[in-house]
Parts: structure tokens; sequence; C-alpha cells
């Protein structure tokens, strides 16, 4: 049997899974209202096998996989797209065009990655990964980098050299970046180590609070604020999806890396509205990427 015949197979058991689930949940309604309400409730909504509620694109999908054999790589992605986004509506016109566009724009950098690799080294994709891909990838296709990525994944899962390289976490971290996040780990692929900092107010005593953590900046962020907040959100988010760590026990040798977190509006907010007993020290700290982040840039 074809990984599409498979794929289709175990996509179908899903809906009808989901089906005969949302069944028992109203037939528990039904029984918790009892009387002439819970009669209505379970005539409206009677279980049919024989009559299940299939999507149109799995409908197709399954006409393409049955009517003639599947050939090679390219009718199994063709498939396995069809699969994923065959369905897709949207109310509105001028959202659905655009949508439209860049959706095909991401088929025809997924089949341009997929037809430049040597076909010596090209293999069927691998389904938990590319399928995942491709499902994840729905609402990402309108941003150019992750677009990108994605494609560069699928690809990866089609390449005799970097198959192994690739992770079913992937597409669902993938999933879970912003533009932001994804255009902070590229900066990754240059050096695998950098400055970072949190603002703490020390009291008198000795003690102190943390006013700002996992702050990252750079010359193009130095005087926006606003900036300098949202990269620190990106930095945890990717350190919660596993693709970098923070340690503030360790950093760089070269001082003159900090000198961004002295001079920058967050720290200049900071020492006017502090309490004059009370000081602002910069911790000194490393933001380094970790193996499973360097597989996903190898591959993405």
């Amino acid at each position: 049997m074809s990984i599409c015949k498979i794929l289709f197979t175990e996509f179908l058991s899903y809906i009808i899974i989901l089906q005969v689930e949302n069944y028992a949940e109203k037939t528990k309604k039904a029984a918790h209202k009892g009387g002439e309400e819970g009669c209505k409730i379970m005539n409206e909504t009677p279980l049919n096998l024989n009559n299940l509620i299939i999507p149109k694109s799995v409908d197709k999908a399954i006409e393409n996989a049955t009517d003639k054999p599947t050939k090679n790589m390219g009718t199994t992605f063709g498939d396995l797209w069809y699969l994923v986004f065959g369905g897709i509506t949207h109310t509105a016109d001028k959202r659905r065009i655009k949508y439209q566009i860049a959706l095909e724009e991401f088929e025809k950098e997924c089949r341009q990655k997929i037809e430049a690799i040597p076909e010596e080294k090209r293999i069927e994709p691998d389904v938990q990964t590319a399928a995942s891909a491709l499902e994840a990838s729905k609402y990402c296709v309108e941003n150019k980098v992750l677009r990108e990525m994605f494609a560069n994944l699928i690809a990866s899962s089609m390449n005799n050299d970097t198959i192994e390289l690739t992770h079913p976490s992937f597409p669902e971290i993938l999933k879970q970046m912003s533009p932001l996040d994804a255009q902070i780990l590229t900066k990754f692929n240059i050096a695998k180590q950098y400055a970072i900092c949190e603002y703490r107010e020390k009291n008198e005593s000795g003690g102190y609070r943390t006013l700002s953590t996992n702050v990252f900046i750079d010359k193009y962020t130095i005087n926006n604020k606003t900036n300098i907040e949202k990269r620190a959100v990106s930095i945890t988010s990717l350190v919660r999806c596993g693709m970098l760590t923070v340690d503030y026990t360790h950093w760089l040798f070269d001082s003159s890396e900090y000198d961004f977190f002295y001079s920058n509006q967050l720290y200049n907010d900071y020492i006017e509205t502090l309490p004059s007993k009370d000081s602002l020290l910069v911790q000194k700290g490393l933001v380094s990427i970790t193996p499973l982040g360097e597989h996903l840039l190898s591959v993405c």
C-alpha cells in the first residue's frame, strides 16, 4: 500500500473517531438534560456511520490516490498538498485572494526545493514530518520567512542527506514561532552565542527584584523600548521551545558586547524611575543555541 493510501486511511479513521466522540458527547448531554429536551437533542443528532461527513478535500485526495497508482514523489506530495489545503475557504474576497497568492507561492517554493534535490538522493517524504509540516504551515504561509522555513523542512524530509536531521517536533515548533522569533533564531547561523542581560533593581540591603529578563539588544532596537520588550518575549518563547538556552552565570569575554545594555531607552527609563536609594544592576549573561536548534536551522 502506498504512503498516500496509508495516510488517507489514518486520516479517515481520525474523522470517524471525531464524529463518534461528538455523538457520545451529545448523548451525555441528552442524558443529563433528560425528558423531552434530551429526546430532542438525540433526534437532532442521530449517529449514522453510513453517512459520515467527509471533507471534500479528503474525498478528492482519496480519488487521486485510488484512480491511479502513485508513480513518483511529486504525486505523493501533490496528494498530501490537496489533503491539507484543498478545503480551506475564506469568506472575505480580498483576504482569500491574498492567502491564495501566498499559498501558490508556497507550493511553488516547495516544488522548486524538492526538484533541486539530486534524483539519486530524492526519497519518499517522511509522512510524519512532511504531512505535519503542511498542516502546521496553514496559518504561516503569508509570512515569507516562516513559509521558506516550512518549505525547506519539507524538502529536507525528502532528501537522503538530511532526513536524519529532521525531527517530528519541528513542524509544531515552527507553527508556534512568530516572524520575529524566526528572525532572531536565524541570527544563530552566524554565531552560536550572543550577549544577553537581565535588569535588576538592587536595594540598600543587597537584595534585588528583576525588572526585565532576557533582554536582547542590537543597534536596530537600541532606541525602541517596545521592540526591546518584544525581542525579550521572543527569546523566552525560543527557550520554551528548546531552541535556545539562557545563562546568567557566564558571559562573553569581550565586555564591549554588553555596551548596548547601558545605553538604550529601556535602561534610561529604569534609571529615571528608580527610587533614589536603589540602583540598577545589569546582570550579564549568554544566550546560546541548543543542539535541537542547530538541527532545525540546518534543515530549515
